[in-house]
């Protein structure tokens, strides 16, 4: 006779299933799964985990960037030219314009990376969010 397959509380569907929570797995390579058969949510589910690492990349230097445009931003500040709201705008729209110029495989992953692409474009950054300080600055 062959074992039983374990059913409780610690298997998926609470006993209702044989596969314990540990064994179930997606399909996440579409391995044996068509693409029509798919909807729309389980088809950015199975890219998302495919992206994972470079959305994590992309986060990385998303939070590096915010620092450094900040830190850009701060004796304009701090000289009081500028608001809490246009001091937030300036920061999200140069993070966004800068993040948006990149394609995803020239977003720097490492931390030694993200420091040498932010020490080059330091100017370019620079002229950009003086741009975006006249724009939105106090008049």
């Amino acid at each position: 006779m062959a074992p039983l397959a374990p059913t409780g509380p610690d298997t998926v569907d609470a006993g209702k299933s044989s596969v314990p929570k540990d064994e179930k797995r997606w399909a996440t390579d579409g391995e044996n799964v068509n693409e029509a058969d798919l909807g729309n949510n389980t088809r950015n589910q199975v890219y998302k985990a495919r992206n994972d690492k470079e959305s994590k990349a992309l986060r990385i230097f998303r939070v590096a960037l915010v620092d450094f445009v900040k830190e850009l931003v701060k004796p304009f500040w701090r000289e009081g030219h500028l608001s809490k709201d246009a001091h937030k705008m300036i920061v999200k729209k140069a993070v966004e314009k800068v993040i948006d110029s990149l394609q995803p495989h020239q977003i720097p992953c490492t931390a030694e990376s993200i420091n040498q692409y932010l020490s080059l474009s330091q100017t370019k950054l620079l002229k950009l969010v003086e741009a975006y300080m006249d724009k939105y600055a106090k008049s």
